[in-house]
């Protein structure tokens, strides 16, 4: 006689033995979520580099283009500084000083034979007052 053909009353309930309505069914797991995965520390600086560095389609002018978020948020600074909006001007012209997009030397050259007495007496009048902002202005 199997266990299962005996009357529920007279099976024994106890050490490796659980009472039938609690035992596994068959076919089912007794784990079935399975062995939790374990937790990943993500790295927040890598995640909003992925997310600015992501490309989209933004409109310039009647055609489309496609660039970093990045790009998308400058190039929209830009635009709404030189439409007058002086706090994007502001920005604009902050976040460049420090990338450092405005430190670059001027390889020009003038010849100043070419200028006149009036346009030289300028310069010679504006010169001093050149060297006193480049000497405040921090770099």
């Amino acid at each position: 006689m199997k266990k299962d053909d005996e009357p529920e009353e007279r099976r024994k309930v106890g050490y490796k033995s659980p009472p039938i309505h609690s035992r596994f069914k068959p076919g089912t797991s007794g784990n079935p979520k399975g062995r939790p995965k374990p937790f990943k520390i993500r790295n927040v600086k890598n995640d909003l580099r992925d997310i600015f560095l992501k490309k989209v389609r933004v409109k310039v002018g009647d055609t489309y283009v496609f660039m970093s978020k990045i790009e998308a948020l400058y190039e929209v600074l830009v635009r709404e500084s030189l439409k007058g909006n002086m706090k994007s001007a502001a920005l604009a012209v902050k976040l460049a000083d420090q990338l450092g997009v405005l430190h670059f030397k001027d390889d020009v050259k003038l010849n100043i034979e070419m200028l006149t007495p009036e346009e030289r007496q300028k310069m010679n009048d504006t010169l001093p007052i050149l060297h006193k902002i480049r000497s405040i202005s921090p770099r």
